[in-house]
């Protein structure tokens, strides 16, 4: 874990409402980028997901995993993608994290919301999303 946060630069960040707002599940979107050359078993965004779900499983967040990362094309790129459901205190948090390798480098979107439907309005984004290469 260590090593991944020392590997990881966040590209973006966009939330819902101003950082620090009271009394609110701030929804959020996320990219961020991982160099992966430490960890030579990872080759696809399965193999990332997978090494995710086990970081987010021995932690002492109570986490449910909703089934195998699920491959999904965006543009011309081979992205997996897996969901979670944390439980922080009377709430949960919903995060639908998706994940691609290109040159060793991960790169990843990770949406964050209060309830399944806005989960399912942040991950429908990526249908905007293109990539020149």
């Amino acid at each position: 874990m260590e090593s991944a946060v020392k590997h990881t630069q966040i590209l973006l960040s966009l939330f819902k409402y101003p950082l620090g707002t009271p009394n609110v599940l701030n929804q959020s979107i996320q990219v961020m980028a991982e160099d992966v050359r430490h960890a030579p078993g990872i080759q696809t965004g399965k193999d990332y997901l997978l090494n995710i779900q086990n970081v987010l499983k021995s932690s002492k967040m109570s986490v449910e995993v909703e089934g195998e990362p699920i491959k999904a094309d965006l543009g011309k790129h081979a992205f997996y993608h897996s969901d979670f459901v944390i439980h922080v205190q009377t709430k949960d948090v919903y995060e639908s994290f998706w994940a691609t390798i290109d040159k060793r480098f991960a790169l990843a979107f990770v949406f964050i919301a209060g309830s399944p439907e806005e989960l399912a309005q942040l991950v429908k984004t990526l249908d905007k999303v293109h990539f020149d290469k």
